[in-house]
């Protein structure tokens, strides 16, 4: 992560440096993409488009809370914006396609019990300008490749089976669940499977994405009367 001194916190004639961003405070990114706006380190700036940095969530693996503000114009230089707040492991990757934004970042999910069994769910938002703009989650299958290409030196945000069979289950994306069954299921972790989803076997997991599959069905029958909060199926 780079940081950009304004230089308003230099002492004069002292060669110490001063903390500017103090424990709990709420700072934003911006990507070193391209230069900031004019005007960024005054008081009163407007960070629209900015992931704002909120508290943190679990100490031990760092995951915090993260604001996403995206501007949209509406005519005579009029903006209106559209937010969503997301718990991520770290600052969510953004990727620009021809008709939409995609935020990816991994979610803490505790399991049965504390950090100890803790796993890290993949997610994905999408931002679209139509007649309306507007946030959705997004379907993961069109992005597994992503979420391997953001594999870093942590290893808690590589992709593994359970990470992206549980955000199968949560989107009734059958799928996606098979994906991870024939990509990223190890007969070595049934043990550590078995923590989390009763039954660690293949077999079982083979019957969930069958269920979950049948599930989508019904959901798909009773849409749009019925909402739920999951996402498309590309």
């Amino acid at each position: 992560l780079l940081v950009y001194a304004s230089g308003k916190g230099q002492v004069e004639g002292s060669r110490e440096y001063l903390t500017l961003v103090q424990d709990g405070d709420v700072w934003d990114y911006w990507p070193g993409n391209q230069p900031a706006p004019a005007g960024w380190n005054q008081l009163g700036f407007n960070p629209l488009g900015w992931i704002l940095e909120g508290d943190g969530i679990c100490g031990n693996t760092s995951s915090g809370l993260y604001e996403i503000i995206i501007p949209s114009e509406y005519g005579l230089g009029k903006w209106r914006y559209r937010s969503e707040s997301v718990i991520g492991k770290s600052l969510p990757t953004v990727i620009s396609k021809p008709d939409k934004v995609e935020f990816l970042y991994y979610e803490q999910n505790w399991g049965k019990g504390g950090t100890s069994t803790s796993f890290f769910v993949p997610r994905k938002l999408e931002y679209r300008v139509d007649h309306y703009s507007w946030i959705r989650k997004g379907d993961l299958n069109s992005s597994v490749q992503d979420l391997e290409a953001m594999v870093g030196p942590d290893d808690w945000l590589n992709p593994t089976f359970l990470g992206l069979f549980v955000a199968g289950i949560e989107d009734l994306n059958a799928p996606l669940m098979q994906f991870a069954l024939d990509h990223y299921y190890s007969e070595e972790r049934v043990d550590w499977y078995s923590n989390h989803l009763k039954k660690g076997s293949k077999e079982h997991m083979e019957g969930l994405v069958h269920r979950i599959k049948e599930m989508r069905e019904v959901y798909d029958e009773v849409d749009p009367v019925v909402k739920w909060q999951i996402g498309p199926l590309e």
